[in-house]
């Protein structure tokens, strides 16, 4: 029976896990990995990835590839999928620094009882996970509050422009009509002085011609 179970336990291991999955408590065989946030990806989780801008420029590779970018699958930080070959129902998911040695859960009760310094390998990838996406998230919200604060000094720097143009208008408005002022009091004074003249021409020629009646009779 025992080997039976070991058996169907080594059938049911994904070589290796998607990394955000497993966060949710979901087991999906990772088919990427990004090498700039060292994390493998299922599809899905792939996708959601490339959605921030942030990340959009990272490189990601498929399984295939990792050999040839000189990466191989165990030197890669991953969630524990290795058996213990004591105890082959367990993962090695515990690391002993008293020891040096990466260990099962029975290991640790057994032989590792009285260890100070035992880690859990999942929590400290998941910590690992915490803290790159923490900087990341720190990135995009640094970057987006760089972007508003651009796009408001260019709203500001604008308005001021509108208000220059505003005032300049305002002022050749203000100036022209002074001069079209100008011009009218030139050309009424100009009007007034010539139908004066005119007025005072007929009234000579008039009078004249008055007098002259007068002597002929």
């Amino acid at each position: 029976m025992a080997t039976k179970e070991n058996i169907d336990a080594s059938d049911e291991i994904i070589t290796v896990k998607c990394c955000v999955c497993t966060k949710k408590n979901i087991t999906r065989d990772a088919e990427k990995y990004c090498v700039e946030c060292k994390d493998y990806y299922c599809i899905p989780c792939t996708d959601s990835h490339k959605m921030f801008p942030a990340m959009s420029g990272h490189q990601i590779l498929d399984k295939a590839d990792f050999s040839s970018h000189g990466l191989q699958v165990a030197e890669l930080p991953s969630y524990p999928t290795e058996r213990c070959s004591t105890h082959k129902a367990k993962l090695l998911d515990m690391f002993c620094a008293n020891h040096n040695e990466v260990v099962c859960a029975s290991c640790v009760a057994i032989h590792h009882r009285a260890c100070q310094e035992i880690r859990s390998i999942p929590e400290d990838n998941e910590n690992l996970y915490r803290e790159s996406s923490l900087r990341e998230t720190k990135t995009i919200v640094n970057a987006m509050k760089k972007t508003m604060e651009d796009i408001k000094k260019s709203k500001e720097q604008l308005l001021r422009e509108l208000k220059k143009h505003k005032n300049k208008a305002t002022d050749s408005i203000r100036k022209f009509r002074k001069e079209m002022e100008a011009v009218l009091e030139k050309l009424e004074k100009e009007s007034i002085k010539e139908v004066e003249a005119e007025y005072e021409k007929m009234k000579v020629y008039y009078t004249n011609k008055s007098r002259k009646q007068r002597n002929s009779m």
